[in-house]
């Protein structure tokens, strides 16, 4: 924590500030004065939180945008254990403006700013509702920034006590050695020469610095990081790992729960990007390689907006209960055997006569079977309508297209207009698979007992009246944030066939993560198999996942044969993984492989990310504590759901060649307060089940890492083997050569580097 204590140095800061102050401003100041180390306090939150205060300092830096500042009390109150700076927000709104080296006299709002369990910012806020403002002298000399040369290495609480007694401070760091590359929001990370060492995850073979297990659920976070970011500098710093930060000059912000440096002046040494390939192998190549692969946001250029695939009346008309002869209102209407096609304009005009028969009123005997004559259908069709008394309303839906159809993942929606209305006015997702020439039927849940009883799943939004026009819809993935322009999907195209060339070298089996469908997928794939004479097909399904993301194979037909694939399925995958599950996600996909002779069973995998925990630099970790993951109980829901089918697999042949890979958002070991059931654990397997070995400890220490995050290398990405293809395996690596690049290189569609922002990781296999 912050200490403070007043000194003759700050006394006399106080009193130069009043002497400052003009004297009309001073007779009527009606707010405290206070020095900068006074607002700071003693503690991450300010004493003088929601007050209104005069200040004042020297203006050390402004952000690119003009919008905010920072300044910094020219004296201080010697006291090294407080902060002399502030941030400023809103400087665009005070005038003249002020610059860097004027001295300022400035009225605010004190504020604590802070979101959820991250830390607060303490900061002067709305300077220009208040008054006196004023611009005392320009061109002052800026206090000499304080040196950093050596961080706590495992403690985040003295971590933090070290950051917080330089919030909003100049600091200087000399012979930096950056170890994490300029992201995509403009921030890299490096450690002061005197933490450039072995021993505390910093490896100098790869210039990084490794995110680490020390021992049953204790990590080591490397809180040593310093990150730099732009929000000074018009244009981002481009660095790599292994590149020297010879100076570097900035002031302290907080944001995004990160202590960060903004820079105001810098001199980085940087190095040629390597020559392609950069990928390099240990051990031998075997006859067999499998590959996992994210390959970043693959969609293609079509907004994945919901289509209407059958509909009941018609939007915008309203004709009354009598209206359609009078057979819409109050009666259960099922769509006769004869009818396999939707209607696909719910605007056209509607007679039940043509497609419909009514049962009348309150008749629920046929709810829940439905045939047709015509065989399959173009897909799923409404195939009863309920609008009984009372709660009795209901929905029944036919799939007569040859194939079982998961509705979350497809995102098969109802959606009803209320009477005559062309506006949505209730929209219900649907969860569930419907198995080939089976129903679904939608209910109210407090229907009556007889139509509960074939019901599939219940929503209290099912309430309309027989002329209510109601639509059944599929797509319309949260997608427009994720689509690419052409010119983008081009260049990402391009780097990750190129990589797939070079840098994979033409892997028998890819395990993809990312894709947005199988089209495009194979699209990856038809540029593979052009420029190699390879055959690589691609498969995939759709997934609950928000935006539509899944898992994909993308395998050579030249060498191997698919001999069976689907996605997983059942009320288990639906809780983890499912539209009502805690965060919707990418049902894992499963395929069985014939390779060299050999049966392979793949479980491919993209769980839970870990977006949404606490930050490391938060209030959990100030108090000493482990830090909430809230994401880590479903990524064990699913990796036990993973486990539970493999079980299925090695019960019924415990030698079988079993892999569950890809990308599994969790780290190798587990975290505080975790406990002995991590996901990576759960997948392993326990008492009485066949283990599974996790083939990323065979990697070398300085290489084991597929994803940086914050300047962290970390792994992310798995592959587990069974006892027998443990046997069969020669040797395992990280495809190092995306990860260790800045992000500006994945817009260069000349190299492989930076196809991806994850690295894959290679499986070579004797089968």
């Amino acid at each position: 924590m912050k200490h403070r204590r007043r000194t003759l140095t700050s006394i006399l800061a106080l009193a130069v500030l009043m002497a400052l102050l003009p004297m009309a401003a001073a007779s009527a100041q009606p707010f405290p004065v206070v020095s900068i180390s006074e607002i700071q306090g003693d503690g991450l939150f300010s004493p003088l939180e929601g007050q209104i205060v005069t200040t004042s300092g020297v203006v050390t830096a402004v952000s690119a945008n003009g919008r905010d500042m920072w300044i910094q009390d020219p004296v201080g109150d010697g006291d090294p254990a407080t902060s002399d700076g502030i941030f400023v927000d809103d400087r665009d709104r005070l005038d003249p403006l002020p610059q860097v080296g004027d001295l300022v006299i400035i009225t605010g709002d004190v504020e604590d700013l802070q979101f959820g369990n991250a830390l607060p910012l303490t900061r002067l806020d709305d300077p220009d509702d208040f008054a006196p403002y004023e611009i005392v002298s320009s061109g002052n000399p800026l206090p000499q920034p304080v040196e950093i040369d050596d961080l706590p290495n495992q403690s985040i609480a003295d971590a933090i006590d070290f950051w917080a007694a330089l919030e909003g401070m100049r600091v200087a760091v000399a012979n930096g050695r950056v170890v994490g590359p300029t992201s995509r929001f403009g921030e890299f990370a490096l450690l002061t020469k005197e933490d450039a060492k072995p021993g505390s995850g910093y490896y100098p073979q790869t210039k990084q610095i490794l995110l680490q297990g020390l021992g049953p659920n204790e990590v080591d976070y490397n809180p040593e990081r310093v990150l730099v970011d732009d929000s000074t500098l018009d244009t981002p710093i481009a660095t790599n790992p292994g590149d020297v930060v010879r100076s570097l000059v900035g002031v302290v912000d907080y944001t995004f729960g990160n202590y960060k440096i903004q820079p105001t002046e810098f001199d980085v040494k940087t190095h040629n990007v390597p020559k392609v390939p950069v990928s390099k192998r240990s051990g031998p190549n075997g006859n067999a390689v499998i590959t996992s692969y994210n390959v970043e946001n693959l969609f293609d250029l079509e907004l994945n907006t919901p289509v209407v695939i059958d509909s009941f009346g018609q939007i915008g008309n309203d004709p009354g209960s009598s209206g359609w002869g009078g057979i819409t209102a109050n009666n259960t209407l099922e769509r006769k055997d004869s009818v396999c096609t939707g209607d696909t304009d719910p605007f056209d005009s509607f007679d039940p006569n043509i497609e419909w028969n009514s049962l009348g009123n309150n008749n629920f005997a046929g709810l829940g079977t439905h045939s047709v004559t015509c065989g399959v259908t173009d897909g799923l069709i409404i195939s009863e309508y309920v609008e009984g008394s009372s709660f009795n309303k209901a929905l029944e839906v036919y799939n007569g297209t040859g194939a079982p159809v998961n509705l979350g993942a497809a995102n098969v929606t109802v959606q009803i207009y209320f009477n005559g209305s062309t506006t949505v006015g209730r929209t219900i997702g649907l969860s569930g698979t419907i198995a080939d020439g089976e129903v679904f039927v939608l209910a109210n849940p407090s229907a009556d007992s007889a139509i509960l009883a074939v019901t599939d799943q219940t929503s209290s939004s099912v309430l309309w009246n027989g002329n209510d026009a109601i639509t059944l819809n599929i797509g319309g993935k949260d997608d427009a944030s994720s689509t690419p322009t052409p010119e983008a999907l081009e260049t990402q195209l391009t780097k990750l066939a190129a990589s797939i060339v070079a840098e994979l070298e033409l892997p028998a089996i890819m395990v993809l993560q990312e894709v947005e469908n199988t089209a495009i997928a194979q699209e990856l794939g038809d540029r593979v198999n052009a420029a190699a004479g390879t055959a690589y097909t691609a498969v995939s399904f759709e997934t609950s996942d928000g935006r539509g993301i899944e898992v994909a194979f993308l395998y050579d037909a030249d060498r191997t044969t698919l001999v069976d694939v689907f996605q997983l399925s059942g009320p288990d995958v639906e809780a983890a993984f499912g539209p009502n599950s805690a965060s919707p996600g990418r049902e894992p996909l499963y395929g069985e492989f014939l390779v060299n002779g050999e049966t392979v069973h793949i479980v491919g995998n993209h769980f839970k990310s870990k977006g949404g925990d606490d930050p490391i630099f938060g209030t959990a970790s100030a108090a000493g504590l482990p830090f909430d993951r809230i994401t880590e109980m479903q990524r064990k829901l699913q990796a036990q759901v993973v486990r539970d089918f493999v079980n299925t697999i090695l019960d019924d042949d415990p030698d079988a060649l079993v892999m569950v890979t890809g990308d599994l958002n969790d780290f190798q070991f587990a975290e505080p307060g975790e406990g002995p059931d991590d996901p990576l654990s759960i997948l392993e397997g326990g008492p009485g089940e066949v283990p599974l070995t996790n083939l990323v400890f065979d990697v070398k220490d300085a290489q084991r890492f597929s994803f940086v995050f914050d300047g962290n290398s970390q792994v992310l990405d798995h592959m587990l083997v069974s006892p027998t293809l443990l046997d069969a395996t020669l040797a395992v690596d990280f495809l190092h050569f995306n990860v260790s690049f800045e992000d500006g290189l994945g817009a260069d569609p000349s190299t492989t580097i930076r196809a991806s922002d994850h690295d894959p990781l290679e499986g070579r296999f004797d089968l």
